[in-house]
């Protein structure tokens, strides 16, 4: 904290998210996340944004407060944060805090996911399997649930895995599913990679 209370912007960002998450062993204390996030962001720390954009949204009490959550989140898009793109791309797709606009909200979670941003990538590869905002492409939506899988990001996993076991989009079973997989992938018992596993057995 020392090092917050000198203006360094690392720190100040480090010590807001603590307080933010409640991480290092403090208690969240939204009063004194934002500031210490408002300084980071000023002093260069771009993710900042998008932890304010989360904290204010997350514990939003008028829509001034998700007012000003997208305005993070459209600063730290705008700087390249591909978290803060996602986010920004959500709120415009489901028209939180902003006007609803679908081509907004593709154009961002695209630039999100193309950066690498798992949880964008399978958002996008959502939107693909269901035909919503995008033009249906299964082709699309299994590429863009590897993006994701290959970062470990489970939910990408199991669509993959489930994909694979209903035998969609000419995916198979050993292109869909490494062993390494079959825990990070599994969120119940009703998992498809449960049922792959068994069958592989």
């Amino acid at each position: 904290e020392k090092a917050a209370e000198q203006d360094v912007p690392m720190a100040q960002l480090q010590v807001g998210e603590a307080y933010a998450y409640g991480l290092m062993g403090v208690a969240p204390d939204r009063s004194r996340a934002l500031p210490l996030l408002e300084a980071a962001a000023r002093g260069g720390e771009v993710s900042a944004y998008n932890t304010l954009g989360v904290l204010l949204s997350a514990s939003a009490s008028s829509d001034a407060d998700l007012r000003r959550a997208i305005e993070y989140f459209r600063k730290g898009a705008e700087l390249g944060d591909p978290p803060a793109a996602f986010n920004i791309g959500v709120a415009y797709l489901d028209g939180i805090g902003a006007i609803r606009d679908q081509r907004q909200g593709v154009t961002w979670l695209t630039r999100s996911a193309d950066a690498g941003h798992a949880p964008a990538q399978y958002y996008m590869g959502l939107l693909h399997q269901v035909g919503e905002v995008v033009p249906r492409d299964d082709g699309a939506a299994v590429r863009r649930f590897e993006q994701a899988a290959a970062q470990g990001y489970a939910p990408a996993m199991n669509d993959l895995c489930t994909l694979a076991f209903l035998n969609k989009a000419g995916l198979s079973l050993e292109v869909a599913v490494e062993p390494a997989w079959l825990s990070a992938g599994m969120s119940g018992k009703q998992s498809a990679c449960l049922y792959v596993a068994a069958i592989r057995a």
